[in-house]
């Protein structure tokens, strides 16, 4: 091998080892990991009845995107933080999980909810019912957040 190929083959290994996530694929995922995403989500449906809206957007890593059924992206905590003033008041907010699994800084959930809330500017409760998956980044604080959500409703089309 001349020495062209083997420095290029040493380059081509430091860029690799450089671009290797922090923590190995496969890295423990404990108790202890389990116990905090379940705390992050009662602290969720504790912040929604509570209709702290700022706090429970502290729940979202600084770039999470939630993506809601029939609209668009929501990108960012900001974004997310001002589509969480829609509704009045929380009424019901049931959630179930289902499947949890991570490793190393990711984690993903999968959960049923079952929803009712007071729509801003409405009276009259509107309710749903659906599943959701969720993945969860553990921040440089230690901290699991929500990363990105998908959810959409069980609930039957209108006819």
């Amino acid at each position: 091998m001349s020495a062209r190929a083997a420095g290029a083959w040493v380059v081509v290994g430091t860029i690799s080892a450089a671009c290797q996530p922090s923590v190995p694929v496969g890295a423990e995922f404990g108790e202890a990991d389990l116990a905090a995403i379940h705390q992050v989500f009662e602290q969720h449906r504790e912040f929604s009845f509570a209709g702290d809206n700022d706090a429970d957007a502290l729940l979202y890593s600084e770039d999470a995107v939630r993506l809601p059924p029939n609209g668009p992206p929501i990108q960012g905590r900001e974004a997310i933080l001002a589509s969480m003033a829609q509704f009045d008041s929380v009424l019901k907010f049931d959630l179930e999980m289902i499947e949890v699994e991570g490793s190393g800084d990711l984690a993903y959930v999968w959960n049923d909810y079952k929803l009712s809330v007071i729509p801003r500017g409405n009276s009259e409760p509107a309710s749903s019912s659906g599943k959701a998956i969720l993945i969860l980044l553990r921040g440089p604080d230690g901290q699991w957040r929500f990363h990105r959500v998908i959810w959409n409703s069980n609930d039957p089309l209108p006819s």
